[in-house]
């Protein structure tokens, strides 16, 4: 990844860094270079630089959600999105703003936060204490999500305890399940094998 700290070096921002790695064959997942990124600014002791859309007056996407020209300053739906699920920094006026109008904001975010603490500590209590507090929580999504955790219980213990994932399973069996849709109608069933055979 020394080219993340090459575009680090650079001043440029992360959403930058990422279409830079990946135009020169870094095909990784999105989350996984926005955590690598992250450990970077950790280590560096500083943050990349925004991106465009982060700027605080400007002429730019006038057709977004909340945009009403330059006079007006605003913040995106796309902004918003990036900083509760990849932790990108928001204007001090803008995370003012929204902690002061959309509190629940900053629930979520605690909440996605708290998530992906228990699977990176694999702390059992962590997940006990999280569908608890949630389960009393006054937001419905909340409370519904902790339920689905509480009723799927031992599936959900597993996956914390246990650094294993049918996730390429589920993957393989997502794929089959595409193609077969693509080819409905379309040929004979020994087509159908052929092409599931070529594809997997």
């Amino acid at each position: 990844m020394a080219d993340c700290l090459i575009c680090f070096n650079h001043g440029l921002s992360k959403k930058e860094t990422i279409h830079y790695i990946n135009h020169k064959g870094c095909h990784a997942p999105k989350r996984t270079i926005y955590d690598y990124l992250s450990k970077i600014e950790t280590a560096a002791e500083r943050k990349f630089a925004l991106h465009g859309h982060y700027k605080h007056r400007t002429t730019e996407l006038p057709h977004r959600q909340g945009s009403k020209g330059s006079q007006a300053d605003y913040v995106t739906r796309e902004m918003i999105f990036h900083f509760l699920w990849f932790d990108e920094p928001l204007e001090e006026a803008h995370h003012a703003y929204l902690f002061q109008h959309y509190p629940t904001l900053y629930e979520i975010k605690s909440c996605i936060q708290s998530f992906r603490q228990i699977y990176e500590c694999g702390n059992m209590p962590f997940l006990y204490l999280f569908i608890e507090n949630h389960l009393a929580s006054d937001i419905v999504s909340f409370k519904s999500f902790a339920k689905g955790l509480l009723k799927d219980i031992e599936a959900v213990e597993n996956s914390v305890a246990s650094p294993l994932s049918n996730g390429f399973v589920e993957g393989v069996n997502n794929k089959l399940k595409m193609i077969k849709r693509i080819m409905y109608g379309r040929g004979s069933l020994e087509l159908l094998r052929a092409k599931l055979m070529l594809k997997i």
